[in-house]
């Protein structure tokens, strides 16, 4: 595969540029503001977007939407397919504002990733997945940049993030972790698709990284 896209930050020399895993539980303001956030949500329907989210479906027919089965009839069918649009079970809780997480974020990140050119970030999608809750196969290939995960999940390995791994086209899953779990993947170079299953609570809250 040809080179990446290099960004003048410690991303470029991670054994896997595609994706990867942050440890950001040393940084206490941020896990203040993200336990904060948890704290506001309080796991609460009535604070949420409800329209993509059926209280009726099964796990099984949840986990069948997030097989390789399915990503390989989009890749072939949908090789466009930026976003999951309603192959989702999921609720939003978007009309939160979380002005000081997403300050503390930043921090933690400059601290982490030590860029040495400028950068945008800002907040992106905010999700409740319930049990039976999932979000289909895509890709984001229509915002270049990075995206940064961070997931709270209350029980441990009930649910996870599957990605297909653009140098190998092997399939890989991680369970997410009781607590906070923090991803990062590119979307600026091969399609990196990639999906979530859950069969517990779990909280996303996603924020965007471009390098100019």
């Amino acid at each position: 595969m040809s080179a990446l896209p290099a960004t003048g930050s410690r991303l470029d020399s991670t054994p896997n540029s595609y994706f990867g895993l942050l440890d950001l539980h040393r940084h206490e303001a941020l896990m203040v503001e993200l336990d904060r956030a948890v704290t506001a949500l309080d796991y609460d329907r009535a604070r949420c977007n409800l329209s993509r989210f059926n209280p009726d479906l099964t796990r099984e027919a949840a986990s069948a939407r997030v097989s390789e089965s399915v990503l390989r009839v989009y890749q072939a069918e949908e090789p466009g397919r930026a976003v999951a649009g309603v192959d989702v079970n999921i609720m939003h809780f978007s009309t939160m504002i979380f002005s000081e997480l997403a300050r503390q974020m930043a921090r933690a990140l400059e601290e982490e990733i030590r860029p040495t050119s400028p950068a945008r970030f800002y907040q992106s999608g905010r999700f409740w997945y319930p049990d039976a809750g999932y979000m289909g196969w895509h890709h984001n290939g229509n915002q270049p940049g990075f995206r940064i995960y961070c997931n709270h999940a209350r029980e441990h390995e009930r649910s996870f993030f599957r990605y297909l791994d653009p140098a190998t086209d092997e399939v890989v899953t991680h369970w997410d972790q009781q607590g906070w779990n923090f991803r990062i993947f590119r979307t600026d170079a091969a399609p990196l698709w990639h999906c979530v299953y859950s069969e517990t609570d779990r909280l996303s809250l996603g924020f965007k990284l471009a390098f100019k």
